[in-house]
């Protein structure tokens, strides 16, 4: 609704946040990545444990436990983690870094 007042008002084309992500994304090609995490923040779930069920992290004697995914599967059948953090890939953000005028000088001092 406030788009829609702003749009009105402006007479300047007010996009959804869709697709004012799609079109960031596109621009700048920083898609983010998403990794699952114990709900705890404990570990990320890559290597050795992306197909761990449980967070087998240990804080001395005391075993984390936490569970990966929730219980309830989607309708499609996938599993839902508890938790993830997302991250850019780090190519793309030093493509974006050089692509604006004063900050490649910056970088380059």
């Amino acid at each position: 609704m406030h788009a829609a007042v702003l749009e009105k008002a402006t007479g300047t084309r007010i996009l959804s946040l869709y697709l004012a992500n799609k079109l960031s994304i596109s621009l700048t090609e920083l898609t983010p990545i998403r990794t699952d995490i114990c709900p705890a923040s404990c570990i990320a779930y890559t290597g050795c444990y992306e197909n761990s069920d449980t967070c087998p992290y240990l804080l001395g004697n005391t075993l984390c436990g936490k569970s990966h995914y929730k219980p309830q599967a989607t309708s499609s059948g996938k599993r839902k983690p508890y938790a993830q953090v997302m991250t850019l890939p780090i190519i793309p953000k030093i493509k974006a870094l050089y692509a604006n005028a004063e900050t490649s000088t910056l970088l380059r001092q």
